[in-house]
Parts: structure tokens; sequence; C-alpha cells
């Protein structure tokens, strides 16, 4: 993994698609946005808003000030919500009819996943996040601000967010833990940074 830290021109290249898939997402959120304060857009606009997080976390370690917090909140997000539209458009059968979503959700996926040995984050991180979605998760389903869901799948899509939202925090955590820490995290390759640039 080191390669993704190292040629920062891949880092860049990956935040500005991630700047650009979320900037064009928020089209599908239009209807929604409109008819709701703007203070509450953060809230609607679930896969947009963490698609240009992701690409602020990729910023930010191609800087050398890699956030721990930041960067978990945003790979949650991303496999919470990636994972998510997937499983609302397969049990409602529309998955055929929106295969570039389902691409798009897919890749998002696959980038959280490899970049995640890039990362750091300890136990408050993992708590912070677990709070921070299922606090999401009330005001989608609760409140109302959920996205647009098919007829009928409201309680399964609920449902399903609500499980991703207690689990994926604490099992992301587990899998990656020995990996966050690894010689080619973020934080590792700062610090060694640093130690190169102090010792010229």
């Amino acid at each position: 993994m080191n390669f993704f830290v190292r040629h920062k021109w891949f880092m860049v290249f990956l935040a500005l698609v991630n700047f650009a898939a979320g900037i064009y997402s928020f089209s599908f959120y239009a209807p929604q946005l409109e008819i709701n304060s703007p203070l509450l857009w953060f809230f609607i606009a679930d896969c947009p808003i963490y698609a240009i997080i992701f690409g602020i976390t990729v910023l930010f370690i191609v800087r050398g000030h890699a956030s721990p917090l930041l960067s978990f909140v945003s790979l949650v997000g991303s496999v919470k919500y990636g994972l998510w539209t997937i499983f609302v458009l397969g049990v409602s059968d529309m998955a055929a009819l929106y295969p570039l979503v389902i691409l798009a959700h897919v890749l998002l996926l696959i980038e959280a996943i490899v970049l995640f040995r890039v990362f750091s984050f300890k136990v408050k991180h993992v708590l912070i996040a677990l709070g921070w979605f299922v606090l999401n998760d009330y005001l989608d389903y609760v409140i109302g601000l959920h996205p647009y869901v098919p007829d009928g799948f409201l309680v399964q899509a609920g449902t399903f967010a609500i499980i991703c939202s207690l689990v994926l925090p604490f099992v992301l955590s587990i899998i990656f833990s020995t990996r966050s820490e690894s010689p080619n995290s973020a934080v590792h390759v700062q610090k060694k940074e640093k130690k190169r640039k102090w010792a010229q």
C-alpha cells in the first residue's frame, strides 16, 4: 500500500474523482434538497457527502496532515452508504435499472477497503463514528430525512442502515486494526517524512 501514499499524483487523482462524483451525485437529491433547509442537506445527500469527505481525507494525507477521526468516519460512511445503496436497489428489484449507480457504489467500497491500510485510528474514533451514524439514522428514519426509497421498502432500508451503523464501526476496526498501525499507514509515513526532512 506504500504505492498509494508515495505516488501523490494517484492520491490527488483519486480525490478529484471523488469530488467530481460527489458533486454530480447531488443532482439525484435535487428534488429533496429543494424542499429542505440547506442546514439539513448534510444529512440528506449521504453518498455525495461521504464521497467528498473521502476526497478531503485523501488530500489531507497528501499534504501530510492525516486526520484519524475524519479518515475513520469517511471510511465507515463510504462502506455504509455504498452497501446501503446496493442493498436497497437489490431488494427492490431495481438494480438492473441503475447499473452505473451500482458500479459507482461498488467502486466506492473498493477504494475504501484498499485505502484503509494507510489510515490510522483509535478506539475513541470508533465510538465517535458509532454515535455519529446512529444520529444520522435517527434523523433519516425518525425525523424523515432519509433519501427517497422505493415504495414499500422503507422498513428494510431503515433496518439495514441501522444495522450498518451499529456493526460497521466495530467490524471495520477489528478487521483493519492490525493494518492501521502498519509501517505503511499514513501516520507512520508522515513520521518518516518528518524525520527525513529533519535529518536533512
